[in-house]
């Protein structure tokens, strides 16, 4: 069930109606490579929201370890859970036409993703966010922020 959602998710498409529908009770991450921060932090609040449980089983990348970091207080992980952490990327329209479109320009940039202070901390210890690829948190170092699931 929790695949659909995120899936719905990724591609910003969820509604207030899909995420009771999608999610159920008991919710769990087995892969997520993330998509939209803002979509995922509104996941984060319906999760808080609801008082759901949501596990963490695997692979939680970009958006869904912004997700997970939101949600903390109602997430659990396991020795599978892995976090990516990267700089997102934000689009600005650029009020001015270049000469060589009539078209107002767009200038993209990197920035860092929402993250609360401890995350912040881990990630400074360890160069900040990366420019390239992702910074990986495993399992083992995951457990100073989120509490093991027991099953």
């Amino acid at each position: 069930m929790f695949a659909v959602f995120m899936a719905n998710i990724t591609t910003g498409c969820a509604t207030s109606g899909s995420f009771a529908e999608a999610f159920g009770k008991e919710k769990t991450i087995s892969i997520n490579k993330g998509g939209n921060v803002k979509t995922f932090q509104y996941a984060a609040d319906e999760v808080l929201e609801n008082n759901w449980k949501v596990k963490i089983d695997g692979p939680c990348y970009s958006a869904c370890a912004v997700f997970a970091d939101k949600a903390r207080p109602n997430v659990c992980i396991t020795d599978k859970a892995i976090f990516g952490f990267h700089l997102g990327t934000e689009t600005i329209n650029v009020p001015f036409k270049s000469l060589s479109s009539t078209k107002p320009s767009k200038f993209r940039h990197r920035v860092p993703p929402p993250a609360s202070s401890d995350i912040w901390e881990w990630l400074d210890r360890r160069g900040g966010f990366p420019s390239e690829g992702f910074l990986i948190m495993q399992s083992n170092e995951a457990t100073a922020f989120w509490p093991v699931c027991k099953d």
